[in-house]
């Protein structure tokens, strides 16, 4: 086996196994990973860590073409989800609600801890089954995830105006974020 033939196993072996984009590392493999200093940050073993690629791109045919899987560290945290942190309301942080067999898990996620990780390391394990990110919280975290490259920059004046009424805007969405995924203004 050479070369191209060497690749389709692993695109296909991680299909087989189950990993597709929101799949949650198993803890033996975060384990493996730390000890390998592949991630380099201190995590708990239980820490939670969600596949960011794409689907077909995680199980391409081709190594060379698709070297890595792309993933974000995703803390559990204690307190319950903060409204103004949620559906993918600012650039930098957001809070996800994952589904666990031992009831829903909080987690704070900053765009800063992505991990490029090499594909074949996933043909050591399954992803856990545990711990799911739902459909639904997918589409945000992709959104926010697009959104960082996508979103428009203001003008300064905009964003000093803005930053007049920003204290007030915070609190009102802290108190009754929960149902608002935008707010609009027109720049004339």
């Amino acid at each position: 086996m050479t070369g191209e033939d060497e690749s389709a196993d692993v695109g296909t072996g991680l299909k087989n196994l189950g990993w597709r984009q929101g799949s949650v590392f198993p803890p033996e493999l975060v384990e493996s990973l730390v000890d390998q200093n592949v991630l380099s940050i201190e995590v708990d073993t239980d820490g939670v860590f969600i596949v960011v690629s794409q689907s077909w791109d995680l199980c391409h045919y081709s190594i060379a073409t698709e070297p890595t899987v792309e993933v974000l560290a995703a803390p559990p945290i204690d307190e319950s989800l903060d409204a103004t942190l949620t559906n993918g309301k600012t650039p930098r942080r957001i809070h996800l609600h994952l589904e666990s067999s031992d009831g829903p898990i909080h987690t704070d996620i900053s765009v800063h801890d992505r991990y490029l990780i090499s594909r074949e390391s996933l043909l050591s394990s399954k992803p856990r089954r545990r711990i799911r990110c739902t459909n639904r919280e997918l589409r945000v975290l992709r959104r926010w995830l697009a959104n960082r490259y996508v979103r428009e920059a203001f003008p300064d004046e905009f964003n000093s105006r803005l930053d007049a009424v920003g204290k007030r805007l915070r609190q009102l969405l802290k108190k009754r974020g929960a149902d608002i995924s935008g707010i609009y203004i027109a720049l004339g």
